[in-house]
């Protein structure tokens, strides 16, 4: 039996270029096998990009990606305003949506320019800190891995109200009942797709919206490519072609104050068995320099 193919993703910006950096480095240094890796980026940050190329990552820009009545601009007010990613047509009425509502486009869309049967997501904020090769991502009977926390999301409003519209948001646009709470969680790093359904995802909700794909996600206020692929995974397909793990591949600091080094070897001390990665979510402000410092460290012990 062949081997099923694995590609990994990385939709990035210029302002998480170092930490891509990092990201592909890491990878680099623990693969043990050389992977595919792309990068997509926007237009606009395609020359920054470019540096990171090599014999097995190449750069993907929106060109290719997005429908071409999906503009960036950015607004001319502000020190240096965030880019926001508008309709030209006024036939495909959208919410305005950020750099992060398009990352999430950019992965589903991928599939469509891949051949690859397993898709990888690896945010730019993640390093890999063990060695790791594909045959982690599927098991003997290559099934997919999925991660799936069972009643993840809680009943508390004010606790999970995000994460409760997320869900609600992927119900409606796969034309599911609506969700009840507590529901399964299946927001990590490291989340691993089959390509064959995330392309059978796509088509399944143009049919239930009838509208094009960006334009039916465009139209919803928020949004969660985690947990739309995984609610189509289990409950328009029924699991099939995956294996649930209740355990993320990688070990992520969501919130909190900028780790230093101490802190940081802190946080890692509590790397899972099976886990490969960390994520250091950018809006904590951990210095790269001191994730660089670390990982370096841990490669030299």
């Amino acid at each position: 039996m062949q081997c099923p193919r694995v590609v990994f993703i990385t939709p990035s910006y210029e302002g998480d270029f170092e930490r891509c950096r990092l990201l592909c480095d890491s990878m680099d240094r623990m693969a043990r096998q050389p992977i595919e890796h792309l990068l997509l980026v926007a237009d606009h940050d395609v020359a920054q990009f470019r540096a990171l190329e090599g014999p097995h990552r190449r750069m993907i820009a929106d060109g290719e990606l997005l429908p071409d009545w999906l503009i960036a601009v950015r607004p001319p007010l502000g020190r240096k305003p965030a880019w926001r990613w508008i309709t030209r047509a006024l036939t495909r009425p959208i919410w305005p949506m950020s750099g992060w509502h398009v990352q999430q486009l950019r992965k589903l869309l991928v599939a469509r320019l891949t051949s690859a049967d397993v898709l990888v997501m690896a945010d730019s904020d993640s390093v890999f800190v063990r060695p790791f090769g594909p045959e982690l991502f599927m098991d003997a009977q290559q099934r997919v891995r999925l991660y799936a926390a069972p009643d993840g999301i809680g009943n508390n409003q004010a606790k999970w109200s995000d994460h409760q519209a997320w869900t609600r948001s992927a119900a409606a646009l796969l034309d599911l009942p609506e969700p009840g709470f507590p529901a399964t969680d299946y927001i990590s790093n490291l989340a691993i797709w089959r390509r064959d359904h995330a392309l059978a995802l796509i088509k399944h909700v143009e049919s239930s919206t009838g509208l094009e794909f960006v334009e039916a996600m465009g139209r919803r206020r928020t949004f969660s490519e985690y947990q739309l692929y995984g609610a189509f995974a289990e409950e328009v397909l029924g699991g099939a072609g995956h294996f649930i793990a209740t355990t993320p591949l990688s070990h992520t600091y969501w919130d909190g104050h900028a780790l230093n080094e101490a802190t940081l070897a802190r946080f890692a001390d509590n790397l899972g068995s099976d886990q490969i990665a960390l994520c250091i979510q950018s809006f904590t402000d951990t210095s790269t320099e001191v994730i660089r410092a670390f990982i370096e460290r841990k490669a030299m012990a």
